[in-house]
């Protein structure tokens, strides 16, 4: 919960109103001493009435994504790591990393990584002028409030317009209520255009810094390191620091910040100097690459952002994700919209589509011989199915049999064969097996097919019986296929 309490501090409650004569002008004041107190969290910090100032309406979107990962609450429901995708849009995502690089921009580290180290203009270099130099300055002084002590060296030389400098400095500096404490070292390099009069220089600084106040409770530690280039008129500076602070800043308590200000951020392997053509090869590996503004490559536009050959990630928070070939061993996704899927093999246990829009076949084969006889006899019984209401089921029959008559006994031998639907008959058919009065196996092949539109569901057997003639009659080898016509 947002603690309004901490963060009203800084507001002025209204002085109390009894000395005042005028009741009517105290009546007034008091009504508005009333709502000021309510507005500003003094009467009840909790109170619906209260106003919401930029930092809180900030500090409660950072919470809410903070609560996710911690497995806190977002908009009343329970939402852990594991559902935070689901709980909280892109757009909260999005919402939240903005809050964070405001409070990274407005922290320190980053003011002092952003500021520059070189002012060309007071670079004198003189074209027409050779020289070098080495100074040094030493500056302490002590009094009944402050204490000071300074060293400041410095090596110089310039050439036909260019110039080197090397520097370097301590500053030590206590007062009643505050200390501080820096250690400097930069190099510069510069060069003037005879033509402009323009000064290109570069320079490095490296600083520790650290300060300390019994007024406001400030505590800083600061090192870094900063590069400049100025060319042409344009000046670009970053490094990167390491900064603790605490107090006054550093609402949150305590806390250690590292940062990079850089067009580019890259991690690499170790430079290889052995033998082996492994070693070879991780020293050309850069896993990890960050940029920070648009860059061309060999004609290719590449967007500012973080380019990562190869991660290994235990949990992760997508917001959007544009994935060009996904292998995944083992997914839960509680909402998918996927335009195409291409699936080798798929185990579903409730399957749902819009429309029915999918053909599952059911069929069915035997070979064991069935001998008819004038009651029917089940060849085949199909699983059951469930098409849907007035969607038309193909089915596909075929029957491999033979019939077999004595001398003297009359012929053909007749039969029929039925596919039923649970107890109903759907399609039946009349068959008269070849043969007359002749002795030996005559074999015979039907095949047939037929719409039917069960309803819901059906469960399909096929079944025959002899009607007429003496004889043997067998069914060997038959089929019998159920095919929903879907979209």
């Amino acid at each position: 919960m947002l603690n309004r309490g901490a963060n009203r501090t800084a507001v002025t409650q209204l002085p109390p109103t009894n000395g005042i004569q005028d009741p009517s002008v105290r009546n007034y004041l008091d009504a508005l001493t009333t709502a000021w107190n309510t507005r500003s969290g003094f009467v009840q910090k909790d109170s619906p009435d209260a106003f919401l100032t930029r930092g809180e309406v900030g500090a409660i979107a950072s919470q809410a994504v903070v609560d996710a990962f911690s497995g806190g609450v977002i908009g009343g429901a329970q939402a852990g790591a594991n559902n935070f995708a689901s709980s909280a849009q892109a757009a909260q995502i999005n919402r939240a990393i903005d809050n964070l690089a405001d409070s990274i921009r407005k922290s320190l580290l980053n003011q002092l990584l952003e500021e520059d180290i070189l002012d060309v203009s007071g670079i004198k270099t003189v074209v027409s002028t050779t020289g070098a130099d080495i100074s040094s300055e030493i500056t302490i002084r002590a009094g009944a409030d402050t204490a000071l002590a300074r060293a400041i060296n410095n090596l110089w030389s310039n050439i036909g317009g260019s110039t080197a400098v090397i520097e370097d400095g301590a500053l030590a500096a206590a007062g009643a209520s505050a200390a501080t404490a820096t250690k400097w070292d930069q190099v510069t390099a510069a060069v003037t255009d005879p033509a402009t009069g323009l000064v290109n220089a570069t320079s490095i600084k490296q600083e520790l810094n650290t300060y300390a106040s019994n007024a406001d409770g400030t505590l800083n530690a600061i090192y870094s390191v900063r590069a400049q280039v100025s060319t042409g008129g344009q000046t670009i500076v970053g490094g990167f620091g390491l900064a603790a602070t605490a107090g006054a800043g550093s609402a949150a308590g305590p806390s250690i910040d590292f940062g990079v200000r850089a067009d580019r951020f890259f991690i690499a392997a170790t430079s290889a100097t052995g033998t082996g053509a492994t070693q070879l090869a991780a020293a050309q590996n850069i896993p990890f690459i960050v940029i920070t503004s648009p860059e061309t490559i060999n004609g290719v536009l590449y967007p500012a952002g973080c380019y990562i050959k190869r991660a290994v990630i235990g949990d992760a928070t997508i917001g959007s994700a544009q994935i060009e070939d996904l292998a995944v061993t083992s997914a839960k996704i509680a909402n998918a919209s996927i335009t195409n899927a291409k699936i080798g093999s798929l185990a579903v246990d409730t399957i749902n589509l819009a429309g029915n829009a999918v053909s599952i076949p059911v069929g069915g084969t035997a070979t064991s011989a069935v001998t008819l006889t004038g009651s029917n006899q089940t060849l085949i019984t199909l699983s059951s199915m469930s098409p849907g209401t007035g969607v038309p089921v193909l089915l596909v029959m075929s029957v491999a049999a033979t019939a077999t008559y004595s001398v003297g006994s009359p012929g053909p031998l007749s039969a029929v064969f039925e596919i039923k639907n649970g107890a109903t008959v759907v399609h039946s058919w009349p068959v008269d097996f070849p043969g007359t009065n002749s002795t030996g196996v005559n074999f015979f092949n039907v095949a047939t097919n037929f719409i039917d539109t069960p309803g819901a569901s059906a469960t399909y057997t096929l079944e025959a019986r002899t009607t007429a003639g003496t004889g043997s009659a067998v069914v060997n080898a038959r089929t019998l296929s159920a095919i929903a016509l879907k979209k």
